[in-house]
């Protein structure tokens, strides 16, 4: 009987073995995505793991990018902190890239006391997806903003100093940017970006030049 089970397993690795084999599986593989990484797809990228437990991030990203939609949603915190003038600046790239490419977008930042991982959520305040509008709003009214699924929500998680590198997270029609300090957001968020519309370089650099010639004639 013993000898009957044994004889099962091996049947059974034989089939997976095969399996894997013939869909180009390789152990080295399923560990890289899976064991090494914390999720089921990823896929490194200049430093940056994209990641996801859906489904592959290059099949996703594409899909992303057809939206019209999106909701952006940096967390910020109460007084001076780094993490404000990252959020700051990521906003200023998303509205670029998505304005060029005529995407809606609604700001919906998220207040917290400070910048731990564990803090407080204060508050929000929101453009009612006009530049001209800045609203505090509750909690309540927060979560209902965020509880959709029409748009695509860009979050900006807390900086976490424990993870090895950056990860850009996809989660149905979310995506998390997660740092690993401050500093790296901008360029995290930008390789995002570029990865969803191939001129998002060329689009914030025209920004920039627009900004720097209305800056030489004041």
């Amino acid at each position: 009987m013993r000898n009957g089970k044994l004889y099962l397993v091996f049947i059974v690795l034989f089939v997976l073995a095969a399996g894997a084999f013939l869909l180009g599986i390789t152990p080295s593989s399923v560990w890289n995505n899976v064991f090494s990484s914390g999720y089921a797809y990823s896929d490194s990228q200049q430093g940056i793991l994209f990641a996801s437990n859906d489904a592959q991030p290059s099949e996703t990203i594409p899909s992303l990018a057809a939206q019209q939609s999106f909701i952006l949603s940096p967390r910020m915190v109460i007084g001076n902190s780094p993490l404000n003038s990252a959020a700051a600046a990521m906003l200023v790239q998303d509205q670029i890239v998505l304005g060029g490419h005529q995407k809606s977008t609604l700001t919906v930042i998220r207040v917290y006391e400070n910048d731990s991982p564990s803090a407080k959520w204060l508050s929000c305040q929101t453009d009612y997806g006009s530049a001209k509008d800045n609203e505090t709003i509750t909690l309540e009214e927060c979560s209902k903003l965020l509880d959709t699924t029409n748009s695509v929500i860009l979050e900006l998680d807390f900086p976490r100093a424990t993870m090895s590198r950056p990860v850009v997270e996809f989660l149905s029609n979310r995506v998390i940017i997660k740092p690993v300090k401050a500093d790296d957001v901008p360029g995290v968020n930008f390789l995002f970006l570029r990865a969803m519309y191939s001129d998002a370089e060329k689009l914030i650099s025209a920004a920039n030049q627009t900004v720097l010639g209305v800056n030489a004639k004041e």
